[in-house]
């Protein structure tokens, strides 16, 4: 990776070596310098998705050079308190803390396609067919939507603050759904 960065303040991405954990190189555009705090990436082929919890939205990067492709859209919803990003199949989700949406865009254009009303959305991941998210305090828990963004059911619940889902981080393996529990120091498997 060349020696670029996505930097705002005293933060960046940086890429390390996974065999030996040595950093290899940080992404960063010297154009484009809207990221100022990277909360979380999603892979999508050669590109890398980076969504910026203190920003609007999220931000394509070519993960080889670190140059700028392009951002989501602000219209017609914006984001805010962006938490994290998902991608699948051409499309990326992101989730928007202080306007209680998850929003999807499509990942070739940066184009707004549609959005879902979550209270206090976090992580978000979305397999091909559903998308999951977790909503945080106040109500702790894994929410399972179709792809088309029709509630289905809650995966996941806090039970009388034993599991909560705040602030944890949820994985889909291709065949389960795995969900870090803070509050129980557990993680759970949900086969789908």
């Amino acid at each position: 990776m060349a020696d670029n960065s996505i930097s705002g303040g005293a933060t960046a991405l940086s890429e390390f070596n996974s065999s030996t954990g040595i950093i290899v190189g940080e992404v960063k555009n010297t154009i484009h310098q809207s990221i100022s705090d990277p909360s979380c990436i999603a892979v999508a082929g050669d590109n890398i998705w980076v969504s910026d919890a203190s920003g609007n939205g999220a931000y394509e990067y070519n993960a080889s050079t670190g140059a700028y492709i392009r951002e989501t859209s602000t219209s017609p919803v914006t984001a805010s308190g962006v938490g994290c990003v998902s991608y699948h199949s051409g499309y990326i989700w992101i989730t928007s803390d202080a306007t209680n949406n998850v929003i999807e865009y499509n990942a070739s254009t940066g184009a707004y396609e549609r959005d879902i009303s979550v209270v206090n959305p976090d992580q978000v991941i979305f397999t091909g067919n559903e998308l999951f998210i977790v909503s945080a305090y106040p109500t702790d828990s894994v929410l399972e939507y179709s792809q088309f963004g029709v509630f289905m059911r809650t995966v996941e619940k806090a039970n009388l603050g034993y599991l909560r889902p705040l602030g944890m981080a949820i994985l889909y393996d291709g065949v389960s759904l795995w969900v870090a529990n803070t509050a129980s120091n557990s993680v759970t498997v949900h086969p789908l």
